[in-house]
């Protein structure tokens, strides 16, 4: 009896135990860092770095007339930042489609140097209306980072306002009456659904930025840009797709970036204003560059 009771109490003891372990581990113990940003020209990713080396040997393998007409191509299809927000700032397409990938570092840099320099009238978040509607709450009652898909977007909404007092914020995620009522009906896709929220609140001759998971924004018939290109008998205007990249975010991006460093042209932040414009040679050089840049109109390195 004695034996059983002494059981009881050890396992009571390491219930307590365990408990007040999560309890320290989820209060004391650091959050892992954000991802670190690498200085300018450095390697995170040795690994993949051969990609930039087997670049530059084919490069120089090339006869001097096409080497200097590649590296002029390169020229040509990269400009800076600055200059390309300014040229789009007065061709005004009625919608931008921000491709991102749902980190700190990106949100951060949209906040503040891309949404600062082009205001738009109407900026659509991937989160529902309802829950917009609680997080706008949030954010003008002060509360300083606010998390959309796992990433701050608080800053990113304050930079709309700041850019621009009237612009008008909705949510154009799919609901979850949308979602049941294409399961009953086995009928239409969460991109359908985004895509009917999104012409609800589409104004015309208004601005819009749509902020959406990068593959949203491809002109592809089963993502959201492609089917609102489709148009289904509504005339949207002009669009452009642009995927913002993080120079480090990934090995083959940060080869490429790396390679453009060696030939001395611009450092990121920087814009491929017409991806097509990317020589064939550096697309079969960098085979991840077919997915992450010529599926966009436009690809914004930082």
């Amino acid at each position: 009896m004695r034996n059983l009771l002494y059981g009881c109490i050890l396992m009571i003891l390491g219930i307590f135990l365990a408990m007040g372990y999560d309890w320290a581990k989820e209060n004391f113990v650091p959050s892992p860092l954000p991802p670190s940003r690498p200085k300018q020209g450095s390697i995170r990713y040795p690994e993949i770095d051969y990609l930039r080396e087997n670049a530059l040997r084919k490069l120089a393998d090339i006869p001097p007339f096409e080497r200097q007409q590649l590296r002029d191509s390169l020229d040509l299809a990269i400009t800076t930042l600055d200059s390309w927000l300014a040229k789009i700032r007065t061709a005004q397409p009625d919608v931008i489609c921000v491709g991102e990938t749902h980190d700190d570092l990106t949100r951060t840099f949209l906040a503040t140097r891309f949404f600062p320099k082009y205001p738009v009238d109407v900026l659509m978040l991937e989160i529902t209306h309802d829950d917009l509607a609680i997080l706008v709450k949030l954010i003008e009652s002060g509360s300083s980072r606010l998390s959309m898909l796992e990433a701050d977007v608080a800053e990113v909404i304050r930079a709309a306002r700041a850019a621009n007092a009237r612009v008008s914020v909705h949510g154009i995620e799919e609901t979850r009456s949308q979602r049941v009522a294409r399961f009953k009906t086995r009928t239409g896709s969460r991109e359908q659904s985004i895509v009917d929220n999104f012409h609800a609140d589409f104004r015309s001759g208004r601005q819009h930025a749509v902020l959406y998971g990068a593959l949203h924004c491809i002109d592809e018939p089963n993502w959201f840009l492609g089917r609102m290109r489709e148009g289904r008998g509504r005339r949207i205007g002009s669009t452009l797709s642009v995927n913002v990249v993080n120079a480090h975010g990934s090995g083959e991006t940060e080869a490429f970036v790396n390679f453009l460093q060696e030939l001395e042209l611009p450092a990121p932040p920087f814009v491929v204003p017409h991806t097509a414009m990317l020589h064939a040679e550096v697309y079969a050089w960098f085979p991840h560059l077919t997915q992450s840049f010529r599926q966009y109109d436009a690809v914004i390195v930082f």
